[in-house]
């Protein structure tokens, strides 16, 4: 894998057009300092509440210069929950988030632990406001048949199990596992491994890439490297670890080296990015839960972008990415593309901004960051407004059957007078509780789809497909 610090010395040399979308506000709304009271070069996604709250990490900065844990509250200021401090609380955050639905924040550090290679922690929010967030470690990777150093973040799944990959350990090239509640109170959570990557010819190895569900129940995910070619796998995986090669890449046409996690749409097709490949700036491409690949875009550096390293966010009816480097300043792009891979740019990223991170889309607009730039190249947290339909999103996005869920309309969205709430087709109980917001719970029967709310004037859809695990 090519190092985020090797990055720098990439230069693009093809300049190709590509069109540009109708006109978005921009707004940079926090420059992180990198000193001890504000985290640096914020390399992971990230996710928000129902509240409007954004929530995300740095990769450096903080009181011991280990990483962070920030909030951006509905209308600011930006707000560090915690500071790692690199020893047994952990250190380098290099993915985003996971919102519980006890309101705890969940993720991984690339190092750190008992053994310097990696936690799993869980942030709990102050009993009182203004209060302190308490970090717990669930749990420490040691490096050896358990894992170690994982750079994707989890998936939350059924009864609060949380699963996910580590690039380390294992058989040399990471592993795929589980990470179970404990049986009883202050009892240990327990780590088991689902797979060890490399186990077979054509296997996958380091997996940089966090785990989806599909609408099956089944986890999908990618591996940077391995493969018949040696340019990483696209992966099914079955809760019961069952690990199945769905498409290797040749690092030629089809892309290669895939570092992120996919988007999936409410018909269970898959859409990833490849930050190398195609004509050598990497591609977009559409992956069905069967197995069936196909190319949706490549990048050819210049204005069109290029190195998508972060995942594609999909929002009906479309897709919502970032280049790392190109544009029209050098700085990296951001785009928007259909899923039949029409691709328009939204913004071009000054020079020396370079988006690392994939984004996160509510009411009020799109969020994402960049690793670098600001006054002190630490990196930036922007938004980005557009004009789009009237549409509905849930908070959270994912949870089992009788998981309370808020529905909140997006754009002018009313749900004044709505008469029904269905979660894929499957009718549920709910309560509206204002012209903008309704409450419901995860019916019986449910299964991961687009949320549909009827009310007497149109049928407002979720703008991405809510994760029944």
């Amino acid at each position: 894998m090519t190092s985020r610090l090797a990055l720098g010395a990439i230069f693009l040399t093809t300049v190709v057009g590509a069109p540009l979308a109708r006109a978005a506000t921009y707004t940079v709304l926090h420059t992180f300092s990198g000193y001890s009271t504000d985290g640096a070069n914020p390399a992971g996604g990230l996710i928000a509440d129902a509240n409007f709250n954004v929530y995300g990490t740095t990769y450096e900065g903080g009181a011991a210069d280990q990483g962070t844990v920030f909030e951006w509250a509905a209308d600011g200021p930006e707000t560090v929950l915690y500071s790692f401090t690199g020893l047994a609380d952990g250190g380098g955050p290099e993915a985003g988030l996971v919102l519980g639905p006890n309101g705890s924040l969940y993720g991984t550090t690339y190092f750190g632990g008992a053994y310097d290679y990696g936690v799993v922690f869980e942030l709990t929010p102050p009993a009182v406001a203004g209060g302190a967030w308490t970090e717990a470690v669930l749990y420490s990777f040691t490096g050896g048949p358990d894992g170690g150093n994982p750079w994707a973040g989890l998936t939350l799944g059924s009864n609060g199990v949380f699963y996910g990959t580590t690039t380390g350990g294992g058989l040399g090239v990471g592993v795929a596992f589980i990470l179970t509640p404990p049986t009883s109170p202050n009892g240990p959570w327990t780590e088991t491994v689902l797979h060890n990557f490399g186990s077979f010819t054509g296997d996958g190895a380091n997996p940089y890439a966090s785990l989806t569900f599909g609408t099956n129940g089944v986890l999908y995910g990618a591996t940077e490297s391995g493969g018949s070619s040696g340019y990483g796998i696209v992966f099914s995986l079955t809760t019961g670890g069952v690990l199945t090669v769905l498409h290797p890449f040749t690092g030629g046409a089809d892309g290669g080296n895939p570092q992120a996690g996919f988007a999936l749409d409410s018909a269970g097709n898959f859409y990833g990015t490849t930050p190398y490949g195609g004509a050598g700036y990497g591609v977009a491409f559409k992956m069905t839960e069967g197995g069936t690949f196909t190319l949706l875009h490549t990048f050819t550096g210049g204005t069109d972008g290029a190195y998508p390293f972060a995942g594609l966010i999909y929002s009906i009816p479309d897709l919502y990415g970032v280049t790392y480097f190109g544009g029209a300043s050098g700085g990296g792009t951001l785009f928007k593309m259909t899923t039949a891979g029409v691709k328009t740019v939204q913004h071009n990223f000054a020079a020396g901004q370079y988006p690392f991170g994939s984004l996160v889309k509510n009411s009020a607009g799109t969020y994402g960051t960049t690793y670098y730039g600001g006054s002190s190249t630490d990196g930036q947290l922007f938004s980005l407004s557009t004009v789009a339909g009237p549409s509905i999103e849930t908070a959270p996005a994912s949870g089992n059957v009788g998981t309370a869920v808020t529905i909140l309309g997006i754009n002018s969205a009313n749900l004044t007078g709505a008469t029904s709430v269905t979660f894929n087709g499957t009718p549920a109980a709910f309560t509206v509780v204002s012209s903008s917001e309704i409450t419901t719970t995860v019916p019986v029967g449910a299964t991961s789809g687009t949320v549909e709310v009827v009310t007497p004037s149109r049928t407002l859809s979720s703008d991405a497909p809510f994760q029944v695990p």
